[in-house]
This record gives C-alpha cells, structure tokens and sequence, in this order.
C-alpha cells in the first residue's frame, strides 16, 4: 500500500475531462502507474452480472449483492429485421460511460449498474449530488441517440471534480473487460481528453482499449476542446490506435471552433455545440464540447449493433461500425474532401443503419459470435 501511495504522489500529467467550450464543468485526470484490477473490483463483477441478469429491463439500478461465481448467459435468438432504422434504438446493448458518475438529479431510469473506481475505496455508489453532473450529460446525450440503450457508469473522478488517476480508469476499462465477456456491450465512452497529438499515441490504458476491440466493444473518446490552440491534433487519448476519435460539429455541420481535430486522427465527428440537457425538475441547459460528441457516435454504434445482432445473428467488428459511419456521413461542412475524406464526415445513426441493411451480406464473414 505504501509503494501505491507514493505513487499517487507522484502523478503529475493532466488529464482534462469535461473541458467544453460553453460546458459549465471541468476536471482534471492525473497519468500514474498502472494498478492491476484488485480482488474486490473482480468479485464486484460477480454481482454486476446478476444484477443486470435480475432488473437490466426494468430501468432501476441495480446494486450489488452476494453471487458467487460469473453465470454463463445464454445467447438471445436473432429477431428478423424490419430494415427500419427507427425499429433499432439500441435495445439489448449496453453503453459503459468512464466520467465522474452520475448525479439523482438527472433521469436514471436507463441506469442498471454503478461503481466508484476513484482511489483505492471499494465503492458501488457512483452518484454525485450536483448540477455539475458530467457523466449523467454523457449518458443523457447517448440516450437521446438511442434511447433504449442501457447504461452503466464507472467513476473514475472525486466526488469535488478535479484530478483522476489513468490507473483508475485502467481498472474501469479491465471491469469493462470482464463485463463484455458476459453481455451485450456496445461501447466504452471516454468523454476525457489529455494534451494534443499528431501521430498515434500507446498510453497505460492501450492493452485494455485493444483487448475491447478485439472483442467487438468499440472505445469512443472526445477528440479534445483546444481547437483553437492546435491547429492540427487530438487528445492523446483519442489518438490511440484503437479508439474511435470524435470531433466535434456546430449547428452548420462545420468543425466547432474549440474542437481539436486532425486529418489522420478524426475517425468520424458528431453534433457538440449547444446540446439540451434535463434535470428531473424541468430545468434545460446547452452544454457543449466534443464530451457529447463522443456519446453520439458510441449510441449510434449500438444502434448498428442492435441491428448487426438481429440482421446478422452477431455483433459487427469495431472497424465494420467505424467504415458505416464513415460511409453514411456528411462531409464536414467547409472542409475540402480528399485526405479526410473518411475521417471528416459528420455520424448520421440513420443513414448509417440505412447503409448497414443495404450492405449486410458484406459483413456475414466478419461478425462476432
């Protein structure tokens, strides 16, 4: 415990999580040595399970409780698609958002399961009583997307905001792991950012990020808010060869001004400026930044997945959602097609699942069972 602690002391690198150009919150990660995913949090897992087994259609969120042993979850049949986008919003599949929580003061009834992975406290309260709630603006901005979706938050920041630990995340992400081993997960979402990159960058959290992918759980991370500091380059985060970087656009379908973007790192952009946000009393606020970004590309994805799972019988590799998307898209308004052609195209969940039943049969060789 001493030698963790004075690692803890040691971290110094900034992560920025939230940072929105009009957002009214911010926060901070620190990068530190990588902690290996303790007993307690692998034993929570136990519980995730079954309680995502016992209540994941009823909308409340499920706390943990004594289990035992990961039950082996049956596959569901395959339903016969309509070829209707509308028909597929994101039923079955489950989206992991990696923030700072999520707040009562926000809608949770698509919430089916919690865990505060900040520090070393085994905790599965991740709530937060705030208004300054980022994470439940991440999953409410994914839910508008496809509002069946379930939605599980890991927290990896204090309850006051402010600094987080990569090695917190990295046991979030090995929770992740475990947890799409045994159900239907879509995507990761890391609304977080740090720095700014041209070239593709492996950080500690890299060997989680690939072993999701290789199973079929695409990793979607915010692309980063200083786009008028850099004028090439995305968070070093989003840079990762395995993630899908979003960028973010304004109500013109233009690249927003804050948003860090860049011709061989964007894989795709998405709506950021001026997004609605809901408490359970009524009140409405626009909250903008590639953080909301982000969570309309991972809720598009389950929507394909969601429709891979009925057309296909399977879920689609991560790269076969990144090349819909792509395909389906607008070009970034403004900007010249030619070498980010893929990359720069605004994410249509629609078109893209359009493109998907139109296209189907080229993705039988590839799918996931």
């Amino acid at each position: 415990m001493t030698d963790a602690l004075d690692a803890l002391l040691e971290r110094t690198a900034g992560y920025t999580a939230g940072s929105a150009a009009g957002a009214p919150a911010e926060a901070a990660a620190e990068i530190g040595p990588g902690e290996s995913l303790s007993a307690a949090a692998a034993l929570l897992l136990d519980d995730l399970v079954a309680g995502l087994e016992a209540g994941a259609g009823e909308g409340a969120a499920i706390l943990p409780g004594d289990t035992g042993r990961l039950p082996q979850m049956e596959p569901q049949p395959a339903t016969t698609p309509s070829g209707d986008p509308d028909d597929y919003l994101g039923a079955g599949q489950t989206l992991i958002v990696i923030d700072d929580g999520y707040s009562p003061f926000f809608d949770q009834d698509a919430t089916v399961y919690e865990y505060d992975y900040y520090g070393f406290a085994d905790d599965p309260d991740a709530s937060v009583e705030t208004l300054q709630s980022h994470g439940s603006w991440v999953a409410q901005t994914a839910l508008r997307v496809a509002p069946e979706l379930d939605i599980v938050h890991f927290k990896v920041f204090p309850d006051e905001g402010g600094s987080a630990y990569l090695s917190d995340i990295e046991q979030a992400l090995a929770a992740a792991i475990d947890l799409a081993a045994e159900i239907a997960v879509a995507a990761v979402n890391l609304s977080l950012g740090y720095g700014n990159t041209t070239v593709i960058e492996m950080t500690q959290i890299s060997d989680e990020i690939a072993a999701l992918t290789e199973m079929g759980v695409s990793v979607v991370a915010a692309a980063g808010n200083d786009g008028a500091s850099y004028p090439e380059g995305v968070s070093v985060i989003a840079a990762d060869p395995n993630v899908i970087g979003v960028s973010a656009t304004d109500d013109d379908g233009a690249f927003a001004d804050f948003s860090q973007r860049d011709p061989a790192l964007t894989d795709i952009a998405a709506p950021g400026v001026d997004i609605p946000i809901y408490t359970v009393n009524g009140l409405v606020a626009d909250v903008s930044g590639t953080s909301f970004s982000a969570p309309y590309v991972s809720a598009a994805i389950a929507r394909l997945q969601e429709a891979a799972e009925a057309e296909l019988g399977g879920q689609l590799p991560v790269w076969a959602a990144v090349e819909l998307l792509q395909d389906s898209g607008t070009p970034v308004a403004g900007e010249p097609v030619g070498t980010a052609a893929e990359g720069w195209r605004v994410a249509d969940p629609e078109a893209a699942l359009a493109l998907f039943f139109e296209t189907s049969t080229d993705y039988v060789d590839f799918v996931l069972i």
